[in-house]
């Protein structure tokens, strides 16, 4: 059931284990699994081997008269030349040591093979299939035979170990000196080699303490709920050593410690901003911050004003920039503007990032589809800058694809009803809802090319995908309407219209990418990391602060 229920397409298992009832065969039908029950056989050959096969009456009233008639003749076929052990780790060595020649007749896949390491350490004559990760221990020739998984071969090579005595000894000699390069004792080097280019943890990391503490006052966003920015940066700027304080939407009991440095605070928690630097990216806060002055203010302009949507938001926005210490921007468009317009605050363009770690491959979750072979995904907010447009050609013009996305779109406002109309019209489009974002794993490495659908506009123009490099750590192609920050990363391709993203959504599909892009996207995405814009919010942050500290 779990092996279903993590993806698998081809289930073979010994149908012993009584899991056969309506509801596994219904659960089998909804993730679109083939079962195989054929190892039923696997413990009477077994049986048949050691020349103890008894057919039972259960065996005889239920069993197919073939596979009986075939274990039967097995077992009397050459009585006391099979044999079968059930051996402890510890008992290998010794049964190796009485072979003359070892065989690891796998027909389908092998990944390090333990078995052959140790027969090859054992210095005996190895015969090995050339699948998997045989042919990374074994050279063929030279230090035992690599054969195609076929039956036949097989039993040739059998055969002419059997009759070179001299060969088997030179390809034993030459197995137990290779050996030596897979000894526990290089492999502790390897790893110890691996982890020492590891970056240190946080608290070894950490230089001396800072003297100010960075607080991020309550806005709507909850920490643990779709993480965006500013929790990812606080997370960065608390591994750099910057104590933090994270009041979140919500209440808490006790404060929640995520690190040495990050605390997670109730909505209420009672603090004077006086005696601290401040993170925000909330225009209201501007009242708050007239009454009680910040050590440092940072206000970041995650997007566009236009976002806010009322004459209000607007002038406390501008309120916000000319009060505020540090002014930090997601685009270069408005990082110009506010160079131009602002005189007296620091101004800096800091992109947004991803965290590869967070990101990594998990098994693929129940409620993933399994509809089409191919998946065309994305994940983020579903709001008026979405193209509605768009998606419904993706889902016309794709149709052996399934389109799967996932996050908020809020009932009630036109977007969610033109979602509905879209899901109702295509059946290979899949609306999956809000993700945590610790699960995105679980859907994103399933996708076969990442989408970013926006509509142009303001809030579009000035837009930072954060979701733009999460595709990248992914690994995924990533095809994306016009947005200028997009031009910028070489590994997203930008669609000028709705044809061309058509068109580069197909070749991203159906058409061989060179590793070349690969390479390119792994390297952005290494350069695109919240722990490298957070060092940069920490250089503005303690330059801003001495300042205030000498005046």
């Amino acid at each position: 059931q779990l092996s279903v229920e993590a993806g698998a397409g081809f289930l073979v298992h010994d149908i012993e284990d009584e899991i056969v009832d309506d509801t596994f065969i219904q659960l089998l039908k909804d993730h679109r699994t083939v079962l195989c029950p054929t190892l039923v056989v696997v413990s009477g050959y077994f049986d048949a081997f050691g020349q103890q096969y008894t057919p039972t009456a259960e065996d005889i009233a239920d069993g197919d008269p073939e596979q009986l008639a075939s274990l039967q003749k097995l077992a009397h076929l050459y009585p006391g030349r099979i044999h079968h052990f059930v051996l402890e780790p510890e008992d290998i060595y010794a049964a190796y040591k009485i072979a003359d020649i070892v065989l690891i007749p796998t027909l389908y896949s092998e990944g390090t093979s333990l078995s052959c390491i140790e027969a090859m350490a054992s210095g005996k004559a190895l015969i090995a299939t050339c699948v998997g990760g045989l042919t990374d221990l074994i050279i063929d020739g030279y230090s035992g035979l690599l054969v195609k998984p076929d039956h036949d071969e097989i039993l040739l090579a059998i055969m002419r170990l059997v009759n070179d005595e001299r060969l088997r000894h030179e390809l034993g000699r030459q197995a137990k000196t290779q050996a030596h390069y897979f000894s526990k004792i290089n492999w502790q080097q390897h790893w110890l080699k691996l982890i020492r280019k590891l970056p240190k943890p946080p608290q070894e990391t950490q230089l001396e303490k800072t003297t100010y503490t960075l607080v991020h006052p309550p806005t709507f966003l909850v920490y643990e709920v779709m993480k965006q920015r500013p929790q990812h940066l606080f997370e960065g700027l608390a591994q750099l050593g910057i104590p933090s304080f994270y009041i979140d939407a919500i209440a808490h009991p006790a404060p929640q410690i995520i690190n040495n440095n990050l605390h997670i605070l109730d909505q209420n928690a009672p603090i004077d901003y006086r005696n601290y630097c401040v993170y925000t990216y909330y225009p209201y806060h501007i009242d708050l911050f007239t009454q009680q002055k910040p050590q440092v203010l940072i206000y970041d302009v995650l997007d566009a004003p236009e976002i806010h949507q009322s004459q209000e938001a607007m002038e406390k926005h501008n309120r916000m920039l000319t009060r505020a210490d540090i002014v930090v921007t997601s685009s270069k468009y408005l990082y110009k503007k506010y160079k131009n317009e602002l005189s007296q605050q620091e101004i800096h363009y800091i992109p947004n990032a991803a965290n590869p770690l967070t990101l990594a491959i998990q098994p693929k979750a129940e409620d993933f589809p399994h509809y089409k072979s191919k998946t065309i995904g994305y994940y983020g907010a579903i709001a008026e800058w979405f193209d509605f447009e768009l998606l419904g050609k993706i889902c016309k013009q794709f149709s052996e694809c399934q389109i799967v996305l996932l996050g908020p779109c809020r009932e009630g406002f036109p977007e969610y009803d033109l979602l509905c109309n879209l899901k109702n019209q295509y059946k290979n489009l899949f609306y999956l809802g809000l993700k945590p974002y610790e699960q995105l794993g679980q859907y994103a490495h399933y996708f076969d090319v990442s989408i970013i659908p926006f509509i142009e506009n303001e809030i579009t123009k000035n837009c930072s995908p954060v979701k733009l490099f999460e595709y990248m750590s992914l690994g995924k192609p990533i095809v994306t309407t016009e947005m200028p920050e997009c031009h910028n990363y070489r590994s997203a391709w930008v669609a000028k219209h709705h044809e061309d993203f058509i068109e580069l959504l197909n070749r991203a599909l159906h058409f061989p990418i060179k590793k070349e892009y690969f390479s390119l996207m792994q390297q952005e995405a290494q350069e695109n990391t919240w722990i490298v814009r957070a060092q940069m919010i920490k250089e503005a942050l303690e330059r801003c602060y001495k300042h205030h500290k000498s005046v």
